[in-house]
C-alpha cells in the first residue's frame, strides 16, 4: 500500500531511510502537513467544518476561522433548517472530474435554470471526516416528474457518486470567502408551488440574535492544493530524512538522536511563521494567512 497524505505521498519523497516502515513514513507525512498548516494558518483541501455561531440580528454573519469558505452545505437557524432538496440512491449520477451531475426527482418537475446561481452540495459517505463538498450551479436542464435534469457546476466533481451519497440543491442563502448571508435573490420556494418555506416567513431573511443559535456545516480551505505547497511538503519530508540537504534558519528545528539514528524534528514554538527550512519558507510565504479572525458583527 502506498502512503498518501493531503499534500504529498510516499512516491514523492526520494530519500526515505531504507529501514523506515510505512507507519513511520505516514507519521512523517502527517507531521509535515501539520507543520504546513500551522505555519500558514490555512488548509489546502476542502476541509469539512461544523460550527455554532451567535445570531447578530442581521442578514450577514461571519465564521471565526481564517480559511476561505468554499461551501455552506447545511444551515440551521434557531432549530429551523434552511431550504435544501436532497437526492440519493439511484436518483443521483456523476463521475469524478466531470462538471455535470444528473438528478432525478420523483415528485417535482423542474424548469430550466430555476436553480441557476444557487448551490449543489455533496455528502460523501465514504469519508468519515471530510465528507462535505459543494459548488455553485451554473445552469441546468428541465425535467418532468420522474425524469433527470443535468446540472452544470463551477467545480469538477471530486468523486464518482455512489448510491449511498447525498446530493442537495441548496438555496435560501449565499456566501463569499468570509461570510454567510440570507440571499434575497435565491429561490424562495419549490418549483410549481405557491408558498414560501416556513423558515423564510418566520425568519424574514435575518439571523435572529441568540447564543450559538446558528449552526453551519460546510467546507473551507482550497479546492486543490497549490503546487508550491506540495513542493514545500516534499522539501520538509526530505529534510526530516536528511538534515544536510537544505539551508536551515535555526527556527523551528530540533535535531534528535535515537541510538545510531539521528533525525530532524520540527518545532514551531519559537516562530509559528517559519518551518526552519529556508527553501520551504520561501514557497509557503505567499500562503501565510494574515486575515484576522472575525467575530460576529
Amino acid at each position: 500500500m502506498t502512503i498518501e497524505g493531503k499534500y504529498t505521498g510516499q512516491n514523492d519523497i526520494s530519500n526515505w531511510p531504507k529501514d523506515l516502515t510505512q507507519t513511520e513514513m505516514q507519521e512523517t507525512i502527517d507531521r509535515v502537513e501539520e507543520i504546513v498548516e500551522e505555519v500558514t494558518g490555512d488548509v489546502f483541501y476542502p476541509k469539512t467544518f461544523h460550527i455554532f455561531l451567535d445570531g447578530n440580528g442581521k442578514n450577514r454573519i461571519f465564521p471565526f476561522f481564517k480559511s476561505d469558505i468554499l461551501s455552506v452545505n447545511k444551515l440551521v437557524i434557531s432549530d429551523l433548517t434552511i431550504s435544501q432538496i436532497d437526492y440519493t440512491g439511484s436518483n443521483i449520477s456523476g463521475t469524478s472530474g466531470a462538471f455535470t451531475v444528473a438528478l432525478t426527482s420523483t415528485s417535482t418537475a423542474l424548469n430550466t435554470d430555476y436553480y441557476e446561481n444557487n448551490y449543489l452540495g455533496i455528502y460523501d459517505t465514504s469519508e468519515s471526516t471530510d465528507f462535505y463538498w459543494g459548488s455553485r450551479i451554473v445552469s441546468h436542464t428541465s425535467s418532468t416528474i420522474g425524469g433527470a435534469a443535468t446540472f452544470t457546476i463551477e467545480k469538477a466533481l471530486p468523486i464518482t457518486l455512489a448510491t449511498g451519497d447525498t446530493v442537495s440543491i441548496l438555496y435560501g442563502w449565499d456566501y463569499d470567502k468570509n461570510s454567510i448571508w440570507r440571499s434575497t435573490e435565491a429561490s424562495t420556494h419549490e418549483p410549481n408551488t405557491l408558498m414560501k418555506p416556513v423558515e423564510l416567513m418566520v425568519l424574514e431573511g435575518y439571523f435572529p440574535r441568540g447564543n450559538k443559535n446558528i449552526e453551519v456545516w460546510g467546507t473551507r480551505g482550497y479546492y486543490s492544493c497549490p503546487k508550491s505547497v506540495k513542493r514545500a511538503a516534499v522539501i520538509l519530508c526530505r529534510a526530516e530524512n536528511d538534515e544536510t540537504l537544505y539551508s536551515q534558519s535555526g527556527y523551528g528545528i530540533k535535531s534528535e538522536k535515537l541510538g545510531d539514528y539521528s533525525y530532524v524534528k520540527f518545532d514551531s514554538s519559537n516562530d509559528k511563521r517559519l518551518t526552519g527550512i529556508g527553501e520551504a519558507d520561501k514557497l509557503l510565504a505567499r500562503y501565510i494567512k494574515n486575515k484576522p479572525i472575525i467575530g460576529v458583527a
